[in-house]
């Protein structure tokens, strides 16, 4: 349980250097997509804290999902923190891959000014 709780820690930093360098963000689309980054880190770390079930990830048209939520049922409705910890770490990281987060590896959201870049052209 306490890796899970160093996972919600670093879920809030990642909302807290999001919002950041939001504030240096002109555009109007590179703010939203920050917004809803913010939103799925935010529902997803009140899952984890809240000890909910893990939901089925939404298939994003990779053969993975299905074998994640195979797994996820044959497991039964497991919460954070009563299912095996390297299905969890495994969700984890597959969850961070889905759909709703992707922009956050293509836009301004990484290239924060402590890596060098200047955000506020963006």
């Amino acid at each position: 349980m306490s890796r899970l709780l160093t996972d919600a820690c670093h879920q809030s930093q990642a909302i807290d250097d999001i919002n950041q360098t939001l504030n240096h963000c002109n555009g109007t689309a590179k703010k939203h997509e920050g917004k809803t980054i913010i939103d799925e880190l935010a529902r997803l770390m009140y899952e984890l804290q809240q000890n909910q079930p893990l939901s089925p990830l939404r298939y994003d048209g990779e053969p993975d999902i299905a074998q994640y939520n195979e797994e996820l049922a044959k497991l039964g409705s497991p919460t954070w923190y009563n299912v095996p910890w390297l299905y969890s770490e495994c969700y984890l990281y597959r969850y961070s891959h889905d759909p709703c987060l992707a922009p956050i590896t293509q836009s301004c959201i990484l290239r924060q000014p402590r890596f060098g870049e200047n955000v506020a052209n963006e």
